[in-house]
């Protein structure tokens, strides 16, 4: 299973100079654009007091030629002409950079020395030449005077939005900046704080636990160990375990260098069996299982411990009794052989004779039965059906020891098909008698051993034909109902039935309800029923009132294949 990405996060030292870096990033534009604007507002406002100086100077040119006219004649020509270059001179001066100004300082020269050195009669038209040409220049230096004043005005406006603009972005830097700081030092303290709480949890969990926590250094030296280990060990405290080295908890030091050494270095064994000493020498088995890590640089090993020394005993006493259940079971195979011995034994050896017992009363009865009086008539008859009916339940002996111990094995077996075949030998019989057996088909498949589910079969069905009044032609119904991955087989008969305290006894080996004579038998057909269906997995059992006949029934799982 996947868990949710992890996102990659900044470090908090990066994040602190990103942020200082644009703080000052922001400060260096607002100083450069602020100086840029300064020095820009500083050299507008040079040029209105230098258009000042200009107009001061077309008024000094003003004067002059004022003071010119009102003095008349006290001063002569030349005199009068000295008094004007001078504002002239600064004039042309002063306007050097404007080639219009120049243009007209070069008009006005002309006009105003004609003016000056003039006779009487041209005076007044060179004067308003004269004043024509000076105003004509302090218009065009209003009109720049006013230009330039406006740029100072948008310049200074501008300066001052800069400041504004650039102290707010240094303010918006400044919080943000301090927005995330906090935000990522308060996200360290939580982290802080769930390893702190882990951590806790942790100790509380090694110091709580059951098994035997420690953790030592490459060289041996215990570092920390809980009380478990303190317990395993028999020691008195944690402090006398941790003075300790770990080799000496071995019982052979050298299996501890055999464990660390057994392994790549971040590696680590796994329920590897050791033996320990304890405090009062008595030698345990212990079950490790360890990992190396690195502490401050260091390797080191944690491990935990389970005292496994009951579970070795135990493990020895199993090991006993499997080898004595090996020799039981080799016993047993010899039984089972002498056993199988013994039945051939009875098979062959026993039945002999019984069978020379039949042949030679049966022939007494042939031969010399005229010589015989009606009690060695009955005697030899009752020899005969002795034999029968020894013969017959050496048989079913035979039977039943071979469904005890013969190995079963389960396949898909039709149920129509055992019955049909039950039914074939009994057909006679039941014609005979005048009844019937009726089969309600489909009858299903199950898991069975078709020589075992034929057998049961046949002895259900006998015993229904059997268990009938003389004067009752037999009634038998075969029938089968499912569910739950079971079927029952139902065979039915109208027979004498069975009283409720009999209804498990009748499956015991040699019980019988009724004499030899009334009902023939040996008293092994339902034990066998029982013993079969046990064997095949199911089980067995009847319904049945006195009087209202029987129903037995066998229970087996589905299957779905058909044998």
């Amino acid at each position: 299973m996947q868990g949710a990405p992890i996102r990659s996060r900044v470090p908090i030292r990066t994040r602190v100079n990103l942020a200082f870096t644009l703080a000052v990033g922001v400060l260096l534009a607002i100083a450069a654009a602020s100086y840029q604007s300064v020095t820009s507002l500083a050299e507008t406002g040079q040029w209105i007091g230098h258009t000042h100086e200009v107009l001061a100077a077309i008024d000094a040119v003003g004067t002059a030629t004022a003071a010119a006219d009102t003095s008349g004649y006290a001063l002569t020509g030349e005199e009068r002409s000295r008094g004007a270059e001078a504002p002239l001179a600064t004039l042309r001066r002063l306007t050097a950079d404007n080639p219009a100004q120049q243009r007209r300082v070069d008009r006005l020269e002309p006009l105003l020395r004609e003016r000056l050195a003039g006779p009487a009669d041209t005076v007044a038209i060179r004067t308003e030449s004269i004043q024509a040409v000076v105003e004509e220049m302090r218009a065009a230096e209003r009109m720049l005077l006013a230009a330039r004043a406006a740029a100072s005005d948008s310049r200074a406006a501008r300066t001052r939005w800069i400041i504004l603009i650039g102290s707010l972005a240094v303010v918006v830097v400044t919080v943000v900046s301090s927005l995330l700081i906090s935000r990522e030092v308060e996200r360290r303290r939580e982290i802080d704080r769930g390893l702190r709480a882990s951590e806790a949890r942790y100790q509380l969990l090694v110091d709580r636990n059951l098994a035997a926590i420690a953790r030592t250094r490459r060289d041996g030296a215990v570092l920390e160990c809980n009380e478990a280990m303190v317990r395993l060990l028999g020691c008195a405290s944690r402090e006398e375990v941790l003075g300790m080295n770990a080799s000496q908890f071995y019982a052979d030091p050298a299996d501890r260098e055999h464990l660390v050494s057994g392994f790549a270095p971040g590696g680590g064994v796994v329920d590897q069996e050791v033996r320990f000493r304890r405090k009062d020498g008595e030698l345990i088995w212990v079950s490790i299982t360890f990992l190396e890590y690195e502490d401050e640089g260091q390797p080191c090993f944690e491990a935990v411990m389970l005292d496994i020394t009951d579970r070795k005993a135990t493990s020895g006493r199993i090991e006993e009794l499997n080898a004595a259940l090996a020799r039981q079971n080799r016993d047993l195979a010899a039984a089972n052989q002498e056993l199988d011995a013994f039945s051939y034994s009875i098979s062959h050896d026993l039945r002999a004779p019984l069978r020379a017992m039949q042949g030679f009363s049966e022939a007494l009865l042939e031969d010399y039965g005229e010589r015989l009086d009606a009690t060695g008539h009955d005697f030899a008859r009752r020899i005969v059906a002795a034999s029968r009916q020894m013969d017959a339940l050496i048989q079913d002996l035979l039977a039943y020891s071979r469904l005890v111990r013969a190995e079963v094995s389960l396949d898909g077996v039709s149920l129509e098909t055992v019955v049909d075949e039950a039914c074939r030998p009994l057909e006679m019989e039941v014609m005979e008698r005048g009844g019937e057996i009726i089969v309600e088909r489909p009858l299903g498949c199950v898991l069975g051993h078709r020589a075992v589910l034929g057998q049961i079969v046949t002895n259900l069905l006998a015993n229904a034909i059997k268990f009938t009044r003389p004067d009752t032609p037999p009634r038998v119904r075969v029938r089968s109902e499912g569910g739950g991955g079971r079927v029952r087989l139902w065979v039915e008969d109208n027979g004498i039935g069975i009283e409720r305290q009999h209804r498990e006894r009748i499956f015991r080996p040699f019980e019988r309800l009724h004499g030899v004579q009334q009902y023939p038998g040996t008293g092994i057909g339902l034990a066998i029923v029982q013993k079969g269906a046990t064997r095949l997995g199911g089980q067995a059992g009847v319904e049945s009132e006195p009087g209202a006949g029987s129903r037995f029934w066998v229970e087996l799982a589905l299957a779905e294949a058909t044998a």
